[in-house]
């Protein structure tokens, strides 16, 4: 019998893709639709490589007070959303609703630690999980059963081996290596000076940052070893803040997303109202959403 398979989208990490990627497209009423309709051919794509017997997409539900409390200018560059994009997330979420795929938010925390969680307790069930999202964050979460797969060049399937050929480290360091380098996308400071490349060297070399700490006396050159002294308690502050929560408490089980029929008259009034008319076509095919 086959292991079931669990399919983690992370939905607004594809629904900004979608809405970037597609400039113009709107209803016939006028509404934007781009983030919409890319957000469904998204995946439709993704169902379709993964062949999941489980899906369930995540949304954001704002920044955790932990992490603000640690740094208060996490996040804090990035720009609001754009009205045009908020406006389409809950036709999307009404689109979701039509094909029966469960969705989870939980206010306050973010889309990683939910995805970190649902996708641990499905690993443990016995099951193979894919998370589909081009996050980096998440490849802490990489493993034999647990994978990331790009939601704009699927199936690419990203397992360990390929984690260490793009970061230099296995997952279980991808923490410590981003807490040496920090991530400019979060607005995470790591240390100056050190890059991806010297900060897997350091791993490789100590073997994990606690090690590093130990022997920090044997770092070369002696400009990376005071580095890492002056600027120990950022790097200490960033792994709190870039280890992603495994254990929140969350609204559902992951069996109970399986997936199943959807709602094809709610899904015809759905499409016929957005004016996707190739998606309405292809509801005469079975294979179609």
């Amino acid at each position: 019998m086959e292991s079931p398979r669990l399919l983690i989208l992370d939905g607004h990490n594809i629904v900004y893709r979608s809405f970037f990627a597609i400039p113009r497209l709107a209803a016939p009423d006028g509404r934007p639709s781009n983030a919409l309709f890319g957000f469904l051919r998204a995946f439709q794509v993704l169902c379709k490589d993964s062949s999941p017997s489980h899906v369930c997409v995540v949304f954001d539900g704002g920044l955790p007070a932990e992490r603000l409390g640690r740094l208060e200018s996490y996040k804090a560059q990035r720009p609001p959303m754009p009205e045009d994009l908020r406006s389409q997330i809950p036709a999307i979420e009404s689109w979701l609703a039509c094909i029966r795929v469960c969705t989870l938010r939980l206010e306050g925390e973010e889309a990683d630690d939910m995805i970190a969680s649902l996708a641990t307790r499905a690993a443990v069930d016995g099951a193979e999980v894919r998370i589909a999202s081009n996050d980096k964050d998440l490849y802490q979460l990489v493993s034999n059963t647990i994978r990331l797969v790009s939601p704009s060049i699927a199936p690419d399937l990203i397992g360990p081996e390929e984690v260490v050929r793009r970061t230099g480290v296995p997952p279980e360091h991808v923490t410590e290596w981003l807490a040496l380098t920090g991530d400019a996308s979060d607005n995470i400071p790591g240390v100056p000076g050190i890059g991806p490349k010297t900060a897997a060297r350091l791993l490789t070399d100590f073997g994990s940052l606690d090690a590093l700490w130990n022997r920090l006396e044997m770092v070369r050159p002696e400009r990376i070893r005071r580095l890492l002294s002056d600027h120990r308690v950022t790097v200490e502050r960033n792994l709190a803040l870039m280890t992603l929560r495994r254990d929140l408490p969350l609204p559902m089980d992951w069996r109970s997303c399986v997936l199943s029929a959807p709602d094809v008259e709610h899904l015809r009034a759905f499409y016929q109202e957005w004016g996707f008319q190739s998606l309405l076509r292809g509801l005469e095919e079975p294979t179609m959403l």
